[in-house]
């Protein structure tokens, strides 16, 4: 078994995996892996962005977190760190009621997939982790013009691990 320095891109990719094939309302959601460069991001869609930095864009931690020594001397680690997701709900008309309402219902469908008892939930995100769930800071950020309205709600993913080494 190869070295393994973190869980943190098995547990991107786990999360991926478990949220692909998700729909709001009848609606697909597009999941991606990664943030969207400014002008590439599709309009009319329900997106979730899995590893983005907060507030979106380029630039900032798409995970964050730390680890720390079960024993003396060290040969397994637990790893906890939260990765920074988005969704986002964007539309061509100026009806923000409707935008977050289906943002927040991304958030939903993806916190049904890590709660345990809701099926095909999965809480180790594939065996990558001991535990995920949705926990720490979340925002919420409304946006309208005269092409569309765009609402984008920042949430975390706390995950636990244990290494071996």
């Amino acid at each position: 078994m190869a070295f393994e320095s973190s869980s943190i891109p098995k547990a991107i990719d786990g999360l991926v995996n478990l949220c692909q094939g998700m729909t709001v309302d009848g609606a697909s959601v597009i999941v991606r892996d990664g943030p969207y460069g400014e002008f590439e991001m599709p309009h009319e869609q329900l997106i979730l962005i899995i590893a983005e930095p907060p507030h979106g864009g380029a630039g900032g931690d798409a995970a964050r977190g730390e680890q720390s020594f079960v024993t003396f001397p060290g040969r397994e680690r637990d790893e906890e760190y939260d990765i920074f997701c988005s969704a986002i709900a964007r539309s061509g008309d100026t009806d923000i009621r409707a935008e977050r309402l289906r943002a927040f219902a991304i958030l939903a469908e993806v916190e049904k997939r890590l709660r345990p008892g809701q099926p095909g939930a999965d809480l180790t995100l594939g065996g990558s982790v001991l535990w995920a769930h949705i926990c720490g800071d979340l925002t919420y950020q409304p946006a309208a013009a005269k092409g569309g309205t765009v609402v984008r709600i920042g949430f975390e993913v706390k995950c636990k691990a244990r290494l071996d080494g």
